[in-house]
Formats: structure tokens, C-alpha cells, sequence
């Protein structure tokens, strides 16, 4: 299994028909032209933004998917995605649960038994710690990692009003500079730095419990990633 997210280093990646591999994509990628030359076999979308309102072009660009594909999406959000995204007979849409246990929980067996019942998954602060989780519980024993770079504590500033912004970088930006903006939370409200370095640390102590587990059954995590801030899994 190949993961590719959505990082910025995804741009100096290539599809390889070498590759005798099963991919899997995130949120935003559809719109981009590497989702259609890769035909990913996965798609992970756990954002609450994809569901509570209308994504006309996502929804455009899904259309045109003309393989299977398997699309997981959050269990309380599994009626909006029915309407929204099982738009063709290629697209699946599966929910998981997406409450989330913090790498504090030491109780290890318990919390193996459960990501392995899909009762719970490590915290999906970040849709790739979901993407790993479904990609281990669907059977890969070896999964590999690019675009995973979470660079973002090197592109966040906190500006003279005492705002946070970030420069948030993908590998489809095309054609557009981008700037520094303010950083609104999930209810639209203003963000500042304790919260977002709390959730950072959530993000790369799911990744920690992510490596226990894949461990424990076996699988092998690479990351591949050039520059990425993820240390719990082998680099190469």
C-alpha cells in the first residue's frame, strides 16, 4: 500500500509502473490531476468541513471516477456522504469511527483490540493517522508514506495582532503564491499557538501508537518522505 498525502514533497513524486502497489489518497486530492493518473483504490476523508456543507467541485470531480474505489468517511457524517459522494456505482463510501484514543492511553492490548474491532482508532487529529489506521485494518503488511511531511510548526508565525498564520502548502498548489493567514479553528472562532502545538502533538503521538500497533500485527510503516517531521516510523 502507497499512501500519498498531501504535503508539498508529493511534487517531486512520480507514478511508477514498477510499482505493484495499491494506493490510497486524502480529502482535497480528487481535485488534483495525480488523483485520476493513479486511480487510488482508497480515499480517506475525515474533515467535518467535507460534510456539513456542499463541496460542488469535489463532488464534480468524483464524478468523473470511472474505477472501484473504497471511500471512508466518519460514522456521524455516513448520511451526508451517502448524498454527497456515493455519486456513481465505482464509489463505496464505508464509515468508521473516528473517536479517537490519546497515545497517553497505556493500556496497549485493550486499545489494539478495539482499533482491530474499528470500536476506535489512534486520534485522527490529522487525516493520515485515519488513512494508516484503515490501510493496517484492511490487511497491507507493508505501507509506505509520501507527501506525509507536517512541516507546519516551520510555516506557522504569529503576526503583530497576535494572530496565528499559517502557510498552508500542498502539492497541487499551482500557479498561486501562498501567504500566511489566519488560522480559525474548526468552529470558526480564532486559534492560537497552545492549541495548535497541543494538536500538533496529538497528530505525532497518534503516529507513536500507530507504530505499536502496526507492530503488534506485523506491518511494516515506511516513510519515504523527504523532510518529514514524522519520527515514529522507519525512514527511507
Amino acid at each position: 500500500m502507497i499512501i500519498l498525502a498531501n504535503g508539498p514533497s508529493l511534487k517531486e513524486w512520480s507514478l511508477s509502473s514498477a510499482d505493484e502497489a495499491d494506493y490510497c489518497m486524502v480529502n482535497n486530492s480528487p481535485l488534483s490531476a495525480l488523483f485520476f493518473k493513479v486511480r487510488p483504490k482508497y480515499h480517506v476523508m475525515i474533515d467535518p468541513n467535507f460534510f456539513q456543507k456542499e463541496q460542488t467541485d469535489l463532488i464534480e470531480r468524483l464524478k468523473l471516477v470511472s474505477w472501484d474505489m473504497t471511500l471512508f468517511v466518519p460514522y456521524m457524517d455516513r448520511k451526508q456522504a451517502l448524498r454527497q459522494y456515493e455519486i456513481n456505482s465505482y464509489i463505496r463510501v464505508v464509515p468508521i469511527h473516528c473517536t479517537g484514543l490519546p497515545d497517553t492511553f497505556t493500556f496497549h492490548k485493550l486499545a489494539f483490540r478495539l482499533f482491530r474491532k474499528g470500536r476506535t482508532m489512534p486520534f485522527p487529529q490529522n487525516v493520515l493517522v485515519a488513512a494508516v489506521y484503515c490501510m493496517i485494518n484492511s490487511g497491507y503488511k507493508q505501507i509506505e508514506l509520501y507527501g506525509a511531511d507536517h512541516s507546519w510548526i516551520s510555516q506557522t508565525v504569529v503576526d503583530e495582532q497576535n494572530r496565528l498564520c499559517r502557510k498552508d502548502v500542498h502539492y497541487y498548489d499551482i500557479g498561486t503564491k501562498v501567504e500566511y493567514v489566519p488560522m480559525p479553528d474548526i468552529n470558526g472562532e480564532r486559534d492560537n499557538i497552545c492549541q495548535e502545538l497541543r494538536a500538533q502533538a496529538n497528530t505525532f503521538g497518534a503516529y507513536q501508537m500507530l507504530q505499536r500497533y502496526a507492530l503488534s500485527l506485523g506491518v511494516t510503516i515506511i516513510n519515504k518522505t523527504k523532510g518529514s517531521f514524522i519520527d515514529a516510523f522507519p525512514r527511507e
